[in-house]
């Protein structure tokens, strides 16, 4: 399995337990972190 479909799975399992406020640069540090794997 790949990191980036990793992070999608990891991200669809706890979707429903983070925070509905993220931090500010969260949105960045993940798209880093996709385009990085």
């Amino acid at each position: 399995m790949s990191a980036r479909a990793g992070a999608f799975d990891f991200l669809r399992e706890h979707s429903e337990t983070l925070p509905e406020r993220l931090p500010r640069d969260f949105a960045p540090w993940l798209e880093r972190f996709l385009t990085r794997y």
